[in-house]
Parts: C-alpha cells; structure tokens; sequence
C-alpha cells in the first residue's frame, strides 16, 4: 500500500498543494518552520485521522482561515485505489469519508492504513513521562485489535464519569459507595482485556525491539522492554476498592491501567534516566522499527512510514546503519524530511537507486526533477 497523491488545502501553514509521490522514497526538504512537518503530518491525518502531534482539529486550520480539507489517493499491491478525505466544516465537525462514503463513526477508519511516524519530540517516548509510552503502545495496538479499541474507548467514559462523580461527592460532602462500586465494576471489564493485549503485545515487542536496536548501532549494550502494571498483581475491582479512600480524598482515581508503565532499560538501568542523547535516539529507532514491524505482521500490510528530521544528532555509524535498514526491503513507501538538499542527494543517490525530491519553502510545496 503506498499514498498515490495528496491533495491539501487551509492545512496548518499549507494554503494549497497537490503532490503525487513515490511509491518507495520520498524526500522533502526546506528550512526548519517551513511545513515539510505539516506535510508529513497530512499524510499521518489520512491514515490515522488525527494529528501525530496532539493538536486540536481547530488547531489544524491554517491562521486566517476557517476550513482545512487533506484528500489522498491509496493504492494497494493489487492496484486498487481508495480515497480518503478529511475535512473541517465550518461548524467545527470533522467529517472522514473512504470513497465517498462518510464513516459513521471516525473509530472505524483506525487501522484501515497502518502508519508510523518518527518525529525529533518523539524522543519523549524514551525520557518522558509514563503517558506517553502508554499512548505509544494504544498507538500500534489500536491499529491493530478492534477490541482493544472498543474497550480503550470504554474505559476512558467510564473514568472520565467517575472522576467527575468523585468531585461532585467532594462538593457535596456526602459518598454513595453504592455507585462508586458501580463504577469500579463497569471498569474491570474493559481494564482486564486492556491489561492482557498490553501484556502480550510488550512480551512480542521486546523480542523484535531488541534486534533492532542492534542494527542501528552495531553495539553490544543490553536494552529491554517490559510492562509494569497494578493489574499484574490484583484485581482492577480490588485495586480501586483498596485505593477508595485516596480517590475520595483527591477527587480522582489513582489506580488503574491508566497508571500503567512501559520500561525501557538500557545496560539494566532505566532509560529515561541514564540514556544519552545519542542512545535516546537509537533506542527511538528501534521502537519506532519494531512498531513498525509488529503493524505489518498483524495488517498483513506494509505500513507507510514517516521520518521527520532523521539526521539531527546522528553520527556517521548510525546514518549508515539507518540508510542500510531502509534499504533492506521490510519498509514500503517512506516520507523523509531534512534542511539539507544536498544531503538528502548525497545520501541517497548513493544508496538508492530512484527517490522522489520535494522542496518546501513558506508552505509551498514543488517537486523537483
């Protein structure tokens, strides 16, 4: 599967853009600020729906403007073409259809074209807070399971209700245990079957993650990844029973696999804390890699890959490692962003042998010969 032509218009700092892009290689380059990000984030909004970089859908309107609308043309293996168009109304409501055809839902267009991205603050994934890795995993796994998505969705409007309900009993100063008992059951259910694929997608994670960060830096340092959760050990029922009295005390719910956390460990030691800059971002790569890998084992489908500003703060070994994993055949069609023309042709002339060259420059894009 790869993304025929983009059609883009009021997108961030994009007025108006059509481009027909390689089905294998695709680099844009241009000064920092100049939208090859935003470019590669109306890739991303086709096949997820959304931004990659939690912004509002208002938020994605181009200054001045009070629409956005992103259209892409896939075709698959077989040379079947789907269409793909997101717009912005005028009254707020985004609206995804698939040929046509709106969804009823937005949910449903999720996973239909699997896609990773890598962008330079995704290095929070590795050093930032716990939300964020747990958002990582419901990225690949909602792509993935249905079922993971229904009982995600679940259980963040029943916690959103109990939250809401814990700070109408701290107003009130009274406590219907009846209720919150209520509640914690209508939670259990969605926690457990979330707990169980997290479980089992890290296990199958950790195995392809650690090849992969061998690839990149040709070394012998000892990474892991493994999951940490409160439902390891008791019952979600049990776990907010025992934590009550802190909810009531903190209007919120305090345990949960909402508290839940991937680790990611390097020579033993957790990387968040102990990881260099360079080793931050190998150990980005990998993830990002094995994600990637875990996407086509599950579609059966090669999923469209972004990288956005690969180059930053690599030394010569990891660009070479780099260039020699795309070039290995396992990625489809690939988005690559960089300030340098000159080295995005240096780089790749020599490595591959067709790619496609974008310039961008104050929200214009042309391709080049």
């Amino acid at each position: 599967m790869f993304l025929e032509e983009i059609k883009i218009a009021g997108f961030k700092n994009i007025e108006h853009a059509k481009l027909h892009f390689n089905p294998k290689i695709n680099c844009l380059t241009g000064l920092n600020g100049v939208g090859k990000t935003n470019c590669l984030d109306a890739v991303f909004l086709l096949c997820v729906g959304k931004s990659h970089f939690n912004l509002t859908d208002q938020q994605l309107i181009k200054q001045g403007g009070n629409f956005f609308r992103v259209e892409g043309l896939f075709t698959n293996d077989n040379n079947d073409r789907k269409k793909v168009v997101i717009k912005l109304q005028d009254s707020g409501k985004k609206n995804i259809s698939l040929d046509d055809k709106p969804y009823k839902k937005i949910a449903e267009h999720l996973g239909r074209f699997p896609v990773v991205m890598i962008a330079p603050d995704d290095t929070e994934i590795i050093c930032g807070s716990s939300e964020v890795r747990r958002k990582f995993l419901d990225t690949t796994l909602c792509q993935t399971d249905r079922t993971y998505l229904d009982a995600l969705t679940a259980y963040n409007k029943i916690l959103k209700q109990r939250n809401a309900y814990l700070k109408m009993l701290s107003a009130s100063g009274g406590a219907d245990n009846d209720l919150l008992e209520t509640y914690d059951k209508q939670l259990a259910t969605p926690a457990h079957i979330i707990h169980d694929k997290r479980m089992k997608y890290t296990a199958e994670l950790d195995t392809v993650f650690i090849e992969k960060f061998s690839s990149i830096t040709s070394g012998d340092e000892l990474v892991k990844t493994y999951y940490q959760s409160q439902l390891s050990d008791m019952s979600m029922v049990d776990l907010l029973a025992n934590n009550r009295r802190k909810d009531l005390i903190t209007e919120r719910t305090n345990a949960g696999i909402h508290k839940d956390e991937l680790q990611i460990s390097i020579e033993t030691r957790e990387a968040r804390k102990f990881a260099s800059q360079g080793q931050q971002k190998s150990l980005l790569f990998a993830l990002k890699f094995a994600e990637y890998t875990l996407l086509m084992r599950h579609t059966k489908v090669k999923p469209i890959l972004l990288l956005d500003d690969i180059f930053d703060k690599l030394d010569d070994i990891r660009v070479r490692n780099l260039l020699g994993i795309l070039k290995n055949g396992i990625f489809g069609q690939v988005f690559i962003t960089d300030t340098s023309a000159d080295r995005i042709k240096s780089v790749f002339s020599g490595t591959f042998d067709h790619f496609s060259l974008f310039a961008v420059e104050h929200g214009h894009l042309k391709a080049e010969s």
